[in-house]
Parts: C-alpha cells; sequence; structure tokens
C-alpha cells in the first residue's frame, strides 16, 4: 500500500510499512528506534559483540524506514534523540573513555551518512520542495485543537473525538476543519 505525493514535477512514494499511513509507521519506529539505539551509543556493557552488530543493523532498519516514510517531524525527532542519548552517553563515561567515545559517535554518524546517500535526493526532495500546505495547514489545526482543549481540559472530547467536534470549535477564518477535515497530528 503507498500514499502518492506530488512533490514538484514528480510524485514521490511514501512507505507506510505494515501501518495504514506512512505518518503512523514514521511515529512508531520513531517512538521505539531510540531503545533500540540507546545500548549501542551508550555502550552498555553486557551486549556481546554480536548482539551490538544486530542492534546496530536494527538500527539503520529503522533509519531507513523512517526515512522512506518521508515523514519530516519524525526525522527530527530521531535526530534529537541520538543527540540527546549520546549526550547522555558521553556523561556516563570516565574522561578517559570519552576521546574513544567521541571517536566511535562520529564513525557511526559518518557511517550512517554514507549509508544514507542513496536517499539523499529524496531527503532534499521532501525538505526543500512544496509541500502543496502541509506545514502552513497545522497553525489552525493547531488553533482549533487549542480551543477544545480550553473548553475540555479535563475530560477532553474523547478517544478520536476530534474529527466529530473539530467543526465546532473551527473559528480559524478560513475554516480549517472544512478545508482539512483530519486530525491534528504534529
Amino acid at each position: 500500500e503507498e500514499e502518492r505525493l506530488g512533490t514538484q514535477s514528480e510524485l514521490l512514494s511514501r512507505v507506510p510499512g505494515f501501518l495504514r499511513t506512512p505518518n503512523g509507521m514514521s511515529w512508531v519506529i520513531s517512538s521505539l528506534l531510540p531503545i533500540v539505539i540507546a545500548p549501542v551509543i551508550c555502550r552498555i556493557r553486557s551486549f556481546g559483540p554480536s548482539q551490538r552488530m544486530l542492534l546496530a543493523a536494527a538500527s539503520f532498519a529503522g533509519v531507513v524506514a523512517i526515512i522512506l516514510s518521508l515523514a519530516r517531524v519524525s526525522w527530527l525527532a530521531l535526530v534529537v534523540a541520538v543527540v540527546l542519548m549520546a549526550a547522555f552517553g558521553w556523561f556516563r563515561l570516565t574522561s578517559n573513555e570519552r576521546r574513544s567515545y567521541f571517536v566511535s559517535v562520529v564513525g557511526v554518524l559518518a557511517l550512517t551518512g554514507v549509508l544514507l546517500i542513496p536517499f539523499s535526493e529524496r531527503i532534499y526532495d521532501r525538505l526543500m520542495g512544496d509541500d502543496q500546505g502541509a506545514a502552513a495547514v497545522r497553525v489552525p489545526l493547531m488553533e482549533n485543537a487549542l480551543a477544545m482543549i480550553e473548553d475540555n481540559p479535563l475530560t477532553g472530547v474523547g478517544l478520536n473525538g476530534y474529527r466529530q467536534n473539530m467543526t465546532r470549535y473551527d473559528e480559524t477564518g478560513n475554516f480549517v476543519s472544512q478545508e482539512f477535515p483530519q486530525p491534528v497530528h504534529n
């Protein structure tokens, strides 16, 4: 199953994996992937070399899956998670171990960069190409969601109740709930 979206003059395919949408798949993977990456970055000593290699391979496969989803916010979330884990790994080491750790992290990042070269055109197109208003529509969607939250701070509007209630709270001027009748997904 694929979700097609036009970007500039060509169509890019967004991979949803085993879930219904690419955003859903990337959300799941970007939430779970730091758990797989953490033992590698933080140098957990109880893992043997073969287990570390397996974790590294799983990490790379997860990164490729997130890239193929073309979900920009998941890309950002993964980068922030890896930077935070690298910082935590740095601070848990002694001063003697930090030099080799720094070299290891830079080496892994360089290797990841080289292995991702085949995807560079897709990444560039997704970041720099026309998003057909997808980013611009999110601000009014968030305003609409904030109005719901202000009116129902404790009970909310129910599980998956955003779509059923969004027109009632839509005071955005351009009636985003009719223009984009989808839930807020930031």
